[in-house]
Parts: C-alpha cells; sequence; structure tokens
C-alpha cells in the first residue's frame, strides 16, 4: 500500500492506516500480483511485481466488498442499543 502511495498510485482502502498492523479485513483494496489476488495493504511490494488494480473484475470485488462492510456497520448500529456508541469492530457480527 505504501509503496502504491509513493507511486502515486491510489488503491482503495478502509481498514489500512499507517500506524497499524495491516490486517486486510475490508478486502477493498484487492490487488493482483503476478496473477494472484492479495490484499494490497497485506502482500510485501518487490521490484518487478506486475500488478494491476483497476480492472473490471477488481473493481465489481471492490464494490461488493464495500456492500458488504457497509451493511454488517448498519446491522451492528441497529442491533446496539444505542447505536451512536457501537463499537461495530467488537461486534460478534463482522
Amino acid at each position: 500500500m505504501e509503496a502504491a502511495t509513493a507511486a502515486g498510485v491510489y488503491i482503495p482502502h478502509l481498514c489500512h492506516h499507517p500506524e497499524y498492523t495491516p490486517h486486510g479485513s475490508c478486502k477493498l483494496c484487492t490487488v493482483k500480483v503476478n496473477g494472484r489476488t492479495c490484499s494490497a495493504c497485506t502482500f510485501p511490494a518487490m521490484e518487478g511485481q506486475d500488478v494491476l488494480n483497476n480492472t473490471k473484475e477488481l473493481n465489481d470485488d471492490g464494490k461488493k466488498s464495500h456492500k458488504c462492510c457497509l451493511l454488517k456497520v448498519i446491522i451492528c448500529a441497529l442491533v446496539a442499543k444505542k447505536p451512536e456508541t457501537a463499537n461495530c469492530r467488537q461486534s460478534p457480527i463482522i
């Protein structure tokens, strides 16, 4: 993720933050590296890799992942007694 950012390439992401250990849970940063699908935030960048991040297949998968993440947050908020204070990251639903 940092290599792409440094090269001026934007990769959509939700859970990535430079101060946290990457875990690849949101799947929005899914890319293809040398034909293999992986999360950009957890896959180490190396010189000579062929990285695709803007294909129809990846964009369609990203939309599905985004909808899934949003749905989980909505469900968590609806289940919580006080939605504004819900801690969805600790919810067993997610």
